[in-house]
């Protein structure tokens, strides 16, 4: 089984050949994950649950796992690797070519629940980020929810979920569910499934593994889910001013065009609620990840969600220090 997080976060998977290897760390403790963080280790994945963490080495850095921990694993080749169904771009996922023509498709088929993709800004090499807007013709104010996909270049898990649920909401509108017939009719979904359509593109030749955007300008890219505004750069435990840092920050809050473009139109919607899909992992996220013990006015709220959301999928709900480490 495959599992995913919601602002939800790491692992997801190449697609040639990567010139890195995912080691499995066992008898680690949650502090020593956030040193390995701070010391600049690419940690991929956190399952305290089960004891393990996985990073990525470099394969000629493979020694380096003993220094972390007696007990460790270099996991298969494949792990870190795209199947290889179409082995030149997403394998078993999603290219950027066939999300558009997915998107297109479910647009034409379900035209009165869906509208085509519209750009809504263009990335740091220039390519679009475009969102689709989904609800069903009955008129009226309908509260936007906000779903949205890799904002890290090597989780195209959290892709496959939007697209499956628009599949579901669409195939189910008149199908007797009214779980899908009630959001349509009274919300408006909006969906921005490539977050960091530079990076994807990137990891489609080129090895698969890349996170950040592709601004190389001070190092090897800006971790776009540590650019946002609020609490930028509170400290260098929840991201790094380190420009190669896999939790490199930016320059300044929001010095990214794919942030500022996401930000842009979230105001410009004003959203009710959003979930923003990560991968891989067993955890459902939500606000504060900036500092310990810190938490939103809608604390309760956030706790009685999680409790139906996990009821069933045995995810561990809490801010992201309760589940993995800080985040800024």
């Amino acid at each position: 089984m495959k599992y995913l997080f919601m602002t939800l976060a790491i692992l997801a998977f190449a697609s040639v050949v990567s010139a890195d290897r995912l080691v499995r760390l066992y008898d680690v403790s949650p502090g020593s994950v956030t040193e390995m963080i701070e010391e600049g280790y690419d940690v991929a994945n956190v399952d305290m649950r089960n004891g393990y963490v996985d990073i990525m080495l470099p394969e000629r850095q493979l020694d380096q796992a003993a220094l972390l921990s007696y007990n460790y694993e270099v996991l298969p080749r494949e792990w870190g690797e795209l199947l290889p169904e179409n082995s030149d771009n997403a394998g078993y996922y999603y290219s950027p070519e066939e999300n558009m023509a997915f998107w297109c498709t479910l647009a034409d088929d379900y035209s009165d629940l869906s509208d085509t993709p519209v750009t809504i800004g263009q990335s740091y090499e220039g390519r679009d980020v475009y969102m689709i807007r989904m609800t069903s013709e009955i008129p009226g104010y309908k509260p936007p929810i906000y779903f949205s996909s890799l904002i890290h270049a090597r989780e195209p898990g959290g892709n496959s979920v939007l697209i499956d649920f628009a599949m579901w909401l669409t195939s189910n509108y008149d199908g007797g569910d009214t779980r899908a017939a009630w959001i349509l009719d009274n919300t408006t979904v909006y969906f921005v499934p490539i977050g960091n359509p530079d990076g994807y593109a990137y990891n489609m030749p080129n090895g698969g593994m890349h996170r950040k955007n592709m601004n190389y300008t001070l190092g090897d890219g800006v971790d776009l889910n540590r650019n946002w505004g609020y609490m930028w750069g509170y400290d260098d435990s929840g991201s790094s001013p380190n420009p190669y840092d896999p939790t490199y920050r930016g320059t300044s809050a929001f010095s990214e065009p794919e942030t500022q473009v996401q930000r842009d139109f979230i105001l410009d919607i004003e959203p009710i609620a959003a979930m923003n899909y990560h991968s891989s992992g067993q955890w459902l996220i939500y606000p504060y990840g900036y500092a310990d013990n810190t938490y939103t006015p809608d604390q309760s709220t956030f706790v009685g969600w999680s409790a139906v959301m996990t009821a069933e999928n045995g995810y561990f709900a809490g801010t992201c220090p309760e589940c993995l480490y800080p985040v800024n």
